[in-house]
């Protein structure tokens, strides 16, 4: 960190630019899978927009699409919300208190583990001999497409607000370590649930988020 106003790494670090004819193809595929036939009547309406050129290449910037129960709607009733975050090597495994990360982090409610990038551990100089013992080995993981077998590693984590104000202590959390691909987001885990109160409301895209029960409480919409 450096300067008065950090920059913090977007959530997702790569933009996803994908020609429709390939995303088609990516789509029937993905139909195959077991959470592809739970969505299928959103995946195949998503597929239509595609092959009637109603949806070009996607774009860094362009707005989302969003289906439900086959249609297209005008937002996410779901909306997803990210969370400023940084996270440092364990002093423990040799590394660096004062050398951190800064990131937006995807806030999922399903997800027990933190996505880390290959990126993310070159910013930390992460040195196989210094702190490999930080590294726990490949195991496996569920995901929407069944089991996956993914390298894990133990980090510090704290929830900041934007301007950098600590929400949370330095807390224990395992992360995946991933390769920088187009399209992946970093997962929350959910060792900051520990820390912090979280709640939204109906119709409102806002999240909320409080140190205190009494804070959420006192900041929901009548």
């Amino acid at each position: 960190m450096s300067g008065p106003h950090p920059q913090f790494s977007p959530a997702c670090p790569i933009p996803y630019i994908l020609h429709p004819a390939e995303r088609v193809e990516q789509l029937k595929a993905f139909l195959q899978t077991d959470f592809g036939k739970a969505q299928r009547v959103n995946i195949e309406a998503l597929i239509r927009l595609y092959e009637n050129s109603e949806l070009g290449p996607r774009q860094r910037g362009d707005p989302p699409v969003y289906l439900v129960e086959g249609r297209r709607v005008e937002r996410n009733p779901w909306e997803d919300e990210s969370l400023h975050a940084q996270i440092r090597l364990p002093p423990q495994y040799g590394g660096n208190e004062h050398l951190t990360r800064p990131f937006l982090v995807c806030n999922d409610t399903g997800s027990n583990v933190l996505t880390v990038f290959m990126s993310d551990l070159l910013a930390l100089q992460f040195d196989m001999v210094l702190h490999g013992p930080a590294i726990q080995g490949a195991t496996p993981i569920n995901t929407a497409n069944g089991q996956a077998l993914q390298p894990l590693i133990f980090v510090d984590m704290q929830i900041v607000t934007s301007s950098f104000v600590a929400l949370t202590p330095w807390f224990r959390e395992t992360a995946i370590v991933k390769p920088d691909s187009p399209g992946d987001a970093r997962l929350s885990g959910a060792a900051m649930r520990n820390h912090l109160f979280f709640a939204t409301a109906p119709g409102n895209a806002h999240l909320y988020v409080a140190q205190k029960k009494a804070g959420i409480i006192r900041d929901l919409p009548a």
